[in-house]
């Protein structure tokens, strides 16, 4: 609507609004308490991107629950009922991991098809819906092609957004809604160069894709400040380390572990100095908050900015590099070498680091949520889960 289009116009003009100028309204809290009466006590979990790094491993821990928490009763956990993937397309391995698993539905689609959104989104008898929303184009095409990262990041998520708002009256509560966005939102200015930024720093992305995340960040904590639903957001950095080849500005932090390992012959061309820091989350770490903060935390100890910065750790490159060796040695894996490039001859499209490079994230320890990893646990944890076969195949 236009009303709409005029919010996120003046969102993006003024940047993040602190919660004090809040004041004027009347903070309507999802977090409020309810009565579970004549609504079944059961759950439906849906995962939107369980195809993708993060979904993935999100999938495989709320697989391993029988119960989880609702916002609005932090004492009370219910029955999961149902758990389902949704992506453009999930894998044969996904498929057979979780064939015995009579709980979990897979539904491949369009995120933008409202339809099938609706659909998707349905309680289907259950007395809550926690919706899981990783599903995005990344920077690169988001850079590409503006008009399919403005469809997918931004419009697919304002629909969502008002299906779970329809949701929430059916079932006379706001339902959950939590949101993965990105350390991309934040404005690469002077300040933020030389500060760390938090959930309250001022949003002007120098890419599309931090423009359309901060707008869902806006969008969001709206939404749940009128008690539409019970949004919460967690801002991710460059979640480490992710298997293969692809084209994200921060790939270099990937690359410098998931390109060396496994052969002494092989030769990642990175296009970065070794020196560059860059802000970075722990997959493990990343998915044990978003288990976290979809669960049992009150919608009012997160506030009216529903935005939690994800625990992350500005790492340099040689820092990485560093860890790679030493972990590798010690479990006898050979390791190839790095070739270190100009920026004008990396493959990405993006080649030069536009993103702030350090974060804090008071407000993640203030909810309780973990934050403690090195980078010995990010290479160990990226050797256990991707075997060198595996490694050698996505390449």
């Amino acid at each position: 609507s236009m009303e709409i289009k005029t919010a996120i116009l003046h969102a993006g003009v003024l940047g993040t609004v602190a919660a004090a100028s809040y004041s004027a309204y009347k903070y309507i809290t999802a977090s409020k308490k309810v009565q579970h009466k004549n609504v079944s006590d059961s759950i439906k979990i849906a995962i939107l991107g369980a195809n993708g790094f993060v979904g993935a491993r999100l999938t495989e821990k709320i697989s391993k629950l029988k119960v989880y928490g609702v916002p609005s009763c932090p004492d009370k956990k219910m029955s999961i009922k149902e758990i389902l993937l949704f992506d453009l397309k999930i894998n044969d391995d996904i498929r057979k991991k979780y064939a015995s698993d009579k709980r979990i539905k897979i539904v491949e689609g369009d995120l933008r098809d409202t339809l099938l959104m609706k659909n998707v989104l349905s309680p289907n008898g259950s007395g809550w819906i926690t919706c899981f929303h990783m599903a995005a184009v990344m920077s690169g095409p988001s850079e590409k092609n503006f008009d399919l990262g403005l469809s997918v990041n931004l419009k697919a998520p304002m629909d969502i957004l008002e299906i779970i708002r329809n949701v929430s009256k059916t079932l006379k509560r706001p339902q959950t809604y939590v949101f993965t966005s990105t350390d991309y939102v934040t404005c690469l200015n002077d300040y933020n160069r030389d500060n760390p930024c938090n959930e309250e720093s001022f949003r002007l992305s120098a890419v599309s894709y931090g423009v359309q995340k901060a707008c869902v960040e806006l969008l969001a904590s709206d939404y749940s400040r009128k008690g539409f639903i019970d949004a919460r957001v967690l801002r991710l950095c460059c979640v480490v380390v992710k298997p293969g080849i692809f084209d994200v500005l921060s790939y270099p932090y990937h690359g410098v572990v998931s390109q060396t390992i496994g052969s002494k012959d092989k030769v990642f061309e990175c296009p970065l100095k070794k020196e560059q820091r860059f802000a970075c989350t722990f997959i493990a770490n990343c998915v044990d908050c978003l288990e976290q903060l979809g669960g049992s935390i009150d919608g009012g100890k997160i506030g009216v900015n529903r935005v939690v910065q994800a625990p992350a750790y500005s790492f340099s490159l040689q820092e990485i590099w560093e860890a790679v060796l030493k972990v590798c040695d010690d479990k006898g894996i050979p390791v190839g070498k790095i070739k270190w490039i100009p920026p004008s001859e990396s493959k990405q499209t993006v080649k030069e680091i536009n993103v702030c490079p350090f974060v804090t994230f008071d407000k993640a320890k203030k909810l309780g949520l973990p934050y403690k990893f090195t980078l010995t646990d990010v290479v160990k944890d990226f050797l256990e889960n991707h075997p060198i076969q595996e490694i050698e195949s996505r390449q």
